[in-house]
């Protein structure tokens, strides 16, 4: 049937009519009188926007308390999940702001040809430089603007299933607080003493949890918008609206540079959506026009990441090759999503009765995302951004039956069944987004014993570094050429990539070529004095600086006694090929002790 034709039937009497007033208005704004299909009622959009700024400023919280841990001599990366990526953003902003468009991976000493990557940080750091804001501040100024900008993109893109207010907000509830059973399962183990075993996945991926996308980096959040904005703006253009068409190729060229990868996503969502609505015989020429935009937009991002993510013998032996993120198995991953897939099932049920395409274009989202996140790929988990919204917004369809079953019982004995029947739902679908923000917010504090430092665990990704190591990043920056290397553990290459105009040798396993070795060498490096091997080894990688901190000093690193003002030594070689070199106290401030590598040349100069 013809999608007009559909948009003029009165919608059948179903789940949704017999539920307490929540029954859909029909369902295309365009073809209500007097509502325009981009605002549809400007009314509905006061709550919308109230809550996506108290959210905001309540993810604001541990952001701004974290900040304030400087006192304590702890420095707030900027990011709680997956904090030692804010490097390379940071990295990015800095290359930019040099006058760069394409960036340098500063986390790795191979020469490589700078790649386009990161546009929207290379940007953002322009306007940061002209404008005098420091780095760091315009960051955090960005992080606060996608999570506004994501929370009122998913408010928009409810309107896929939904014109009616109440199951817009409904909707909009879901998906930004509904997460996975986690929580439950946690309590269920504390009061039974059965220990279970679970990973946790809406605590951990924010594909799983879009209230875990909020924490997370700008272009992630601004991506997912976008994403969400052309879904919504191809629903509308399938209704016969250009302005809409428009919209869909100029948000998918914006986010060509926000997050490219997230065009194959897409792009294989609304390939397949065509498919479909040529299957039911309802293409309209506008639809077609708007993905046939949105494909020719993303063509060049695509090819571009396809070349140098995988041609290219630097870039894609590390963002390509080791850039490895497998998605969970399948029970994991149900388990992280929680009760939002039974009640989405019960959703789409009730999208059959009234099959428009944002209903439509909701399911083939649904299915093409977990067919995608297990092809046979190093970085499968990507392919799922979005496949938490979208369910979200299924599941306020199969909500509201849920809530009228439970309400039916107002009488005791079954009372008890109500109020049991509401805790257990709002703890299964709203727990573990609960049991994340008082994570974030307890941890925002820092440990009582400052920063943890050991060998073994990951305190790379914690959202907090000692501060003295900023400083000697500082220091380095005003000196280190953008070509010359500086050793120090993981941590400290990963911190110094990001606020030193050089590279460091070892420092995130996603930008470090060869990571693994690069990091076994490092730890070998400083679990023992320096001697003539490893005087060898810093000439050998042409490592200009080495810093000693607390992190190397987890290492068992002893740095080399300031005898005066060098440490010469000379490598133990033939003199027709020997190699010297000589170590130069040149910062020692608050426990971090940095020397420069003078070569024999030099040190004779």
């Amino acid at each position: 049937m013809h999608s007009r034709q559909i948009a003029a039937r009165r919608p059948a009497a179903g789940i949704g009519s017999r539920v307490s007033g929540l029954t859909d208005v029909p369902f295309r704004a365009a073809a209500v009188p007097g509502v325009r299909p981009w605002s549809g009622h400007l009314s509905s959009w006061l709550i919308p926007l109230v809550a996506a700024v108290a959210i905001t400023l309540l993810l604001e919280l541990p952001h701004v308390i974290a900040g304030m841990q400087a006192q304590r001599g702890l420095m707030f990366v900027g990011m709680f999940w997956s904090s030692h990526d804010v490097s390379q953003y940071l990295a990015a902003m800095r290359d930019g702001a040099a006058g760069a468009w394409l960036v340098t991976d500063h986390l790795s000493g191979e020469p490589h040809r700078p790649a386009m990557m990161y546009s929207l940080y290379v940007v953002l750091g322009k306007g940061a430089a002209a404008a005098g804001i420091e780095f760091e501040r315009a960051y955090m100024a960005a992080a606060t603007c996608g999570r506004l900008l994501l929370l009122l993109a998913i408010y928009w893109a409810t309107a896929l299933v939904s014109h009616l207010p109440e199951r817009r907000y409904l909707a909009f509830g879901l998906v930004v607080l509904g997460s996975g059973l986690t929580s439950l399962l946690g309590v269920a183990a504390r009061l039974s003493g059965v220990p279970f075993e679970f990973a946790g996945a809406e605590l951990n991926r924010p594909e799983v949890s879009t209230f875990l996308t909020l924490f997370t980096a700008p272009h992630l959040m601004i991506g997912l918008a976008l994403m969400l904005g052309i879904a919504r703006a191809v629903a509308l253009a399938w209704d016969g609206s250009r302005a809409a068409a428009a919209a869909a190729l100029t948000m998918a060229l914006a986010l060509g540079f926000a997050n490219p990868f997230s065009l194959a996503t897409i792009c294989a969502v609304l390939a397949a959506f065509a498919a479909v609505q040529g299957i039911l015989r309802a293409p309209t020429r506008t639809g077609i026009l708007a993905i046939s935009g949105v494909l020719a937009a993303a063509s060049p991002f695509l090819l571009h990441s396809a070349l140098v993510f995988s041609a290219d013998p630097f870039w894609g032996a590390t963002y390509g090759g080791q850039n490895r993120t497998l998605s969970d198995p399948p029970v994991e991953l149900l388990l992280g999503l929680g009760l939002l897939v039974p009640l989405a099932m019960m959703g789409l049920r009730s999208f059959l009765r009234d099959l428009t395409p944002g209903r439509t274009l909701v399911m083939t989202w649904i299915v093409v995302s977990v067919v995608l996140m297990y092809l046979p790929v190093g970085f499968q988990r990507r392919f799922s951004f979005g496949l938490h919204p979208m369910l979200g917004m299924a599941a306020a369809c199969g909500l509201p039956p849920v809530w009228a079953w439970l309400r039916r019982h107002q009488t005791f004995p079954g009372s008890l069944v109500r109020l049991g029947g509401m805790a257990l739902l709002a703890q299964s679908v709203f727990g573990s987004t609960m049991f994340l923000y008082i994570v974030c917010v307890l941890g925002a504090f820092g440990s009582p014993d400052g920063v943890p430092v050991s060998v073994d665990a990951a305190t790379d990704r914690v959202p907090f570094q000692p501060a003295s190591l900023r400083s000697a990043a500082t220091w380095l920056a005003d000196r280190v050429g953008p070509d010359e290397i500086v050793l120090g553990h993981t941590i400290t290459g990963n911190l110094l990539a990001g606020i030193m105009p050089g590279r460091v040798y070892v420092g995130h396993w996603v930008a470090t070529l060869d990571f693994v070795r690069k990091q076994r060498e490092a730890h070998w490096f400083f679990a023992a004095p320096v001697d003539d091997e490893r005087l060898r080894f810093l000439v050998d990688q042409r490592i200009r600086y080495i810093v000693y901190g607390p992190p190397e000093r987890a290492l068992g690193a002893t740095p080399p006694p300031p005898r005066g003002a060098d440490i010469p030594q000379l490598l133990d070689q033939p003199s027709s090929s020997r190699a010297s070199a000589s170590l130069r106290l040149v910062y020692d401030t608050q426990g971090v002790a940095v020397y420069e590598v003078v070569s024999e040349a030099a040190h004779a100069r």
